[in-house]
């Protein structure tokens, strides 16, 4: 897994900045965030754009993580939401 900051950054032209927690939402995932109901439905982004070892983009927010799938670029479930409650019992070891 790459090392995953949620350190402050510049605005980035080509995306939406929210200076209360300083990142960018981008490409497919603006797309995405603006078309299902944007800050009400995930909340504010956490991190930066992200990309896995498996060549899928990752992005958190406050109430989700969206994954870019480019297997599927152009599709309309290019982007889907993460399994983070499926994630969270694993762990916990509560799901196998």
């Amino acid at each position: 897994m790459p090392a995953i900051s949620t350190a402050r950054v510049e605005a980035a032209a080509d995306g939406l900045y929210f200076f209360e927690t300083g990142h960018n939402v981008r490409g497919p995932f603006l797309e995405y965030f603006n078309a299902n109901g944007g800050l009400a439905q995930y909340g504010y982004p956490r991190t930066e754009q992200v990309t896995l070892p498996d060549g899928r983009m990752v992005q958190w927010f406050q109430r989700a993580r969206m994954e870019y799938r480019p297997d599927r670029a152009g599709q309309p479930d290019q982007v889907e939401l993460g399994l983070l409650g499926d994630e969270l019992l694993t762990g916990m070891g509560a799901l196998r």
